[in-house]
């Protein structure tokens, strides 16, 4: 199986070799580039690990193989995404392989994923800011509330900064907040501290996950993630990117002209 996976992942560079941008926009040929990756990967997960996963189901490579096919594609991963197909997955394994040790992780992880979909409620947490003091996620309940996991070493996190900041300054009078939870260790704490004033994000409270209880708490394995809560504290969207954050709120709020910088 990892075998195959590998021989597709050398197919897919040898077709990124040949993508040329020579006398093409820039955004053509990443679209390109985009569609070819999520062709071959699509591929793999379709055509190795669920079908493996579905020809060993009393075997432990089909729990291999589920793990796999669950925590992929990395920007949206199956495991939040689709956790009721990786249930149904997961209960046609044998009884014997879902009491593995990394089934029971698996299906830990779905328990969670499954608490953290739209129409749930955000569960409660409380965390120190960046001046130590505690604060509690409920404490913004009656507003639009997102939720942002980032960390100062995460690029594409921070390249999501601007549009943040432009989105809150146009909405924040009329309902609407960012709660920032850094995922940056202790040791980090001053680069932490640097990328908030650098990207200009202290407009917003940032608290810090330095115990790794946020993290635990909703699932969160990769960054950036965000979640979009209602003023009764349900989860009505998540990792909302760009401009589906500005769409996702013209539903319900009302808008101003952003404040001059």
């Amino acid at each position: 199986m990892d075998r195959e996976v590998k021989r597709q992942k050398m197919q897919l560079d040898s077709l990124l070799i040949n993508v040329s941008y020579e006398n093409k926009k820039i955004a053509d040929v990443e679209n390109r580039i985009s569609v070819l990756r999520d062709s071959v990967e699509n591929g793999i997960d379709e055509n190795i690990y669920r079908k493996c996963i579905l020809a060993n189901l009393n075997s432990s490579i089909a729990l291999y193989a589920l793990c796999m096919y669950a925590e992929r594609p990395y920007e949206n991963q199956r495991i939040k995404s689709e956790p009721e197909e990786i249930q149904k997955l997961f209960n046609k394994l044998h009884p014997d392989i879902q009491k593995m040790p990394s089934a029971v992780i698996l299906h830990h992880k779905l328990i969670l994923s499954k608490q953290m979909v739209k129409g749930k409620i955000f569960r409660d947490i409380t965390l120190p800011d960046t001046a130590g003091r505690m604060v509690t996620i409920s404490s913004f309940k009656g507003k639009y509330v997102l939720v942002v996991f980032w960390a100062s070493w995460c690029m594409p996190c921070r390249q999501e900064n601007p549009e943040l900041i432009r989105t809150f300054k146009k909405f924040k009078e009329t309902g609407f907040q960012i709660v920032g939870i850094t995922t940056d260790q202790m040791r980090s704490k001053n680069e932490c501290l640097r990328a908030i004033k650098q990207d200009h994000i202290n407009l917003w409270p940032q608290l810090s996950d330095f115990n790794n209880l946020a993290q635990n708490s909703y699932g969160i394995r990769f960054i950036p993630a965000n979640y979009l809560i209602d003023p009764k504290g349900i989860i009505i969207a998540k990792d909302l990117k760009g401009e589906e954050l500005e769409k996702e709120l013209e539903k319900y709020l009302n808008t101003r002209d952003p404040e001059p910088n």
